[in-house]
């Protein structure tokens, strides 16, 4: 069963389905904000402040979309520190505070934020590919569409 799990006991429970999603989806956004940070040779490691911003950010954008956030936070953190000379640890410790600002902003201003794609330095993991793929049946919609039940029952039609 953990092999080849069948979408039709997922479907049941759609709320325990999306909680997987949610979760798979920000140990996605964790992965690729510490490999950016990492990326810039800024230390940091993840704490209370950042699941509260990313799981927020996740009721209102796709994976994609949060990354595409943290590319830009991060960047504009790296600007600061290199333009007016900030502490590395200060730089790092802006990103989460641009990350929520931004994503505030974006749902504020209503942006059009383009999904990024998946990194090939971060390939998808097999419980990316056994949940999106295989469990709910949205593919690469899995990172490019917000988590929601809706998607989640959508995969129903295509089950054999």
């Amino acid at each position: 069963m953990l092999e080849y799990p069948k979408s039709e006991e997922f479907y049941l429970e759609p709320k325990i389905s999306l909680g997987f999603w949610k979760e798979l989806a920000l140990a996605e956004c964790i992965e690729f904000l510490n490999y950016r940070m990492k990326a810039v040779g800024f230390n940091f490691n993840p704490g209370k402040k950042t699941n509260l911003v990313l799981n927020n950010l996740l009721n209102n954008f796709s994976i994609g979309q949060i990354w595409r956030l943290i590319y830009i936070s991060v960047a504009y953190a790296v600007q600061w520190q290199t333009e007016e000379k900030v502490p590395k640890k200060r730089a790092a410790n802006s990103v989460i505070t641009g990350l929520e600002s931004r994503g505030q902003r974006a749902i504020a201003e209503d942006w059009n934020l383009r999904n990024f794609g998946r990194n090939y330095n971060l390939p998808e993991s097999m419980l990316a590919r056994t949940l999106y793929d295989g469990i709910l049946k949205i593919g690469n919609e899995g990172i490019t569409e917000i988590p929601s039940i809706k998607l989640i029952g959508r995969g129903k039609s295509s089950e054999r």
